[in-house]
């Protein structure tokens, strides 16, 4: 007995294709309720809203494939990409961390993407680690 499945099945096709990284995304989380966070083997994070537009890329941090990203707790992003500045205190000195695959982490502030200088927009290394070549 071969059963058809019913006609009121939905087939779904995919639409558009959006290239979110130009090489494997190894981290991809929310932050708050307004962005996607894509992190990866480029060594770049970049900050979608949830439209897919991008908003904000950190291309030169320069410590190799990314393998997580962490925000600090209650950071409004929507609100520091809209102002362009981070409200920095002794507390909270920086916005969001990264980690590497080399074991490297490097903090960062949003605000370092306004910069037009590379050398302030690769971040403060925190933990060196050592290459495994």
């Amino acid at each position: 007995l071969v059963r058809t499945p019913p006609q009121s099945a939905i087939t779904r096709v995919a639409v558009k294709l959006i290239r979110l990284c130009r090489f494997g995304i190894n981290h991809l989380s929310t932050v708050g309720q307004s962005h996607l966070i894509v992190a990866g083997e480029d060594g770049a994070v970049r900050l979608y809203d949830f439209l897919f537009r991008l908003e904000a890329w950190f291309e030169d941090i320069n410590a190799g494939p990314i393998t997580s990203v962490s925000f600090t707790h209650n950071c409004d992003v929507a609100q520091m990409l809209l102002t362009g500045s981070s409200q920095r205190s002794k507390k909270k000195p920086f916005d969001f961390f990264v980690a590497t695959r080399s074991a490297t982490v490097v903090a960062l502030d949003l605000s370092c993407f306004q910069s037009t200088d590379p050398a302030t927009r690769c971040g403060t290394v925190l933990i060196q680690g050592i290459a495994d070549r």
